[in-house]
């Protein structure tokens, strides 16, 4: 048993300025004034693009309106084909995870169409020509925390495969929150993208590139998260559980925006692309049996009573059951034994070299 330790030499950066009102007072903060507007369907149907159109009335607005979720990267590489003949000096990205991921793509690829999407994407180290469209993130759910992160998730559907868009150049320029345009989100989508949130702060403590800042943000966003996520689900239109969530994806997404994910999220990717399992679910399932082993190797005073109490949470939303919805048990452990490589996600874990992942899965 250990008490864990900081790295004794470490950094932090985060560039996103982060402001909280209502979305009609968003012309004060946006940039220039041709805009490209990124988001999906539903906001169009419920007026919440009327709501920025009339915010943004002295300014030249296209709106893409077609996103899908997990974006695909043949499809994104056409959006942007179709959007290059356009100059843009601001992209606001609308939406959930998929939406802002989108407005992040979009941003860094437009300026440099000479580039294949492809080369952009799966590139170790990409130098761009142009610099990136500044980009401003209004997240719907609270989940993803993409608002402040450097790292776009891009699904290739067609070869199985999944991509990260990673760097400086993808970082937000500016993050907007506004919790009211949470208030219509329906159980599972306030489930799903929370317990990403949950599994972005974890998957943050037990990374051996966590900091003090990191670990931080990542266990008052556990705190907020236990008690607000009840109470969000046993009444949608309380506003103030509504902002705690928020607050709380904002603060895992400033964690990994510096640690990166871990084991979990390298389960999650196959259960994801072959049976179409909402992120959110797949990269928390395990997150009870991953507790358990890392307390089985640490005793921090610190950690052990917040990480009862989510483990305790976790375990009353029987995620298994849900889980069962998409596939069942067996079919599980096959697919992450064939298909979840011991890659940079899962070495991540701090206590990785003593995790068999046959004997987690059974748990």
């Amino acid at each position: 048993m250990q008490v864990l330790n900081e790295r004794p030499y470490w950094n932090h950066y985060n560039p996103v300025k982060i402001t909280r009102g209502s979305i009609d007072s968003i012309g004060k903060i946006v940039y220039g004034d041709k805009i490209l507007l990124v988001t999906s369907p539903g906001f169009t149907q419920r007026g919440v693009v009327d709501r920025l159109s009339t915010a943004l009335r002295d300014r030249s607005l296209s709106l893409f309106d077609s996103v899908k979720p997990n974006p695909d990267l043949k499809e994104l590489s056409d959006v942007a084909d179709s959007l290059g003949k356009k100059s843009f000096n601001c992209v606001i990205g609308l939406g959930g995870g998929s939406a802002i991921d989108t407005a992040k793509v979009l941003a860094a690829c437009l300026p440099n169409l000479s580039l294949p999407l492809e080369y952009i994407i799966q590139s170790k180290s990409i130098q761009l020509e142009n610099e990136s469209i500044p980009l401003l993130a209004i997240p719907t759910t609270s989940g993803t925390g993409s608002e402040v992160t450097p790292f776009a998730t891009v699904w290739d559907h067609s070869n199985s495969k999944k991509h990260s868009l990673a760097g400086d150049f993808v970082f937000p320029k500016h993050a907007f929150l506004d919790a009211h345009l949470t208030l219509s989100l329906n159980e599972q989508d306030t489930l799903y993208p929370a317990l990403d949130s949950i599994s972005h702060a974890l998957e943050s403590i037990w990374n051996k590139n966590r900091t003090p800042v990191s670990a931080a943000f990542a266990m008052e966003s556990l705190r907020i998260s236990v008690a607000a996520l009840p109470r969000a689900m046993m009444n949608p239109t309380n506003l103030e559980a509504r902002e705690k969530l928020q607050n709380a994806a904002l603060l895992s997404g400033l964690a990994i925006s510096q640690t990166r994910t871990a084991i979990a999220h390298a389960m999650s990717y196959p259960l994801t692309l072959r049976y179409g399992v909402p992120h959110g679910l797949a990269c928390s399932f395990s997150l009870v049996a991953i507790i358990e082993h890392f307390l089985s190797f640490s005793s921090d005073p610190e950690l052990v009573p917040i990480l009862t109490k989510v483990s305790k949470l976790l375990t009353e939303l029987d995620l298994d059951k849900r889980l069962g919805t998409f596939m069942k048990p067996p079919e599980v452990s096959a697919l992450i034994a064939s298909d979840c490589e011991y890659d940079s996600r899962s070495l991540n874990y701090i206590f990785s070299t003593n995790l068999e992942l046959s004997t987690l899965l059974s748990k």
